[in-house]
């Protein structure tokens, strides 16, 4: 008797997970740029109507990979997370480290699609934002706030965080996704030995920003 409309198998999980990974793996490989529906399914070795009872629809696909992304992205947000002895040693950690995750392939592809993504479709937008970009900022935020000498007040760790990591951010677009470091290359540990000064000298004379003046 087959089942009713709508009813899961009961390996659903263990099957929906095993096309995750292989979407996951597609759309990381370089020139891939916002696949079909249709791609999206010869990728995952199956048929669209099989796609849809997983996922319901692209979005849906789109939003479980950056959820996959996300796990996948733990062990750098851990390592992002974990505090130093002083503020100016926390900065240059952070700016070594996320100098290192730029020659990773997984992590510069990972938000080259997230961007990409992010412009067309609303829910990606959303997905990247909660997947993606907020954990990261979250943990550089606690990174901040429980290194001495960094903000104690939590908001204004999360803006340095985002000004930290913005940096790195538009780095990105500018060599990778606009082809910068082809058509207009810049010395990237030139640039980071500039973000983890101007940065650091702020942070070390006012950690709070425009709190501490108040009164």
């Amino acid at each position: 008797m087959p089942r009713p409309p709508g009813t899961r198998n009961q390996d659903f999980a263990e099957k929906r997970d095993a096309l995750i990974d292989k979407l996951t793996a597609f759309v990381l490989q370089e020139g891939v740029e916002l696949p079909s529906f249709r791609q999206l399914a010869i990728a995952a070795e199956t048929s669209e109507p099989t796609l849809r009872h997983y996922f319901k629809d692209r979005s849906g696909v789109i939003v479980a990979i950056m959820a996959c992304l996300n796990e996948m992205s733990a062990f750098m947000r851990e390592a992002t997370r974990t505090p130093s002895g002083s503020i100016e040693e926390s900065v240059e950690e952070y700016i070594t480290l996320i100098s290192n995750f730029r020659t990773n392939t997984r992590f510069i592809q990972a938000h080259m699609f997230g961007m990409r993504e992010s412009m067309s479709d609303a829910e990606a937008r959303k997905a990247y934002l909660d997947y993606i970009i907020e954990p990261s900022v979250d943990a550089l935020a606690e990174r901040l706030v429980k290194t001495k000498g960094g903000p104690t007040n939590y908001q204004s760790a999360r803006a340095a965080a985002m000004m930290l990591m913005s940096s790195s951010q538009y780095m990105l677009i500018h060599q990778n996704l606009l082809e910068g470091a082809e058509h207009n290359p810049i010395d990237v540990d030139w640039y980071f030995g500039l973000v983890r000064n101007w940065i650091l000298d702020g942070m070390e004379r006012n950690p709070e920003g425009l709190d501490s003046d108040a009164g």
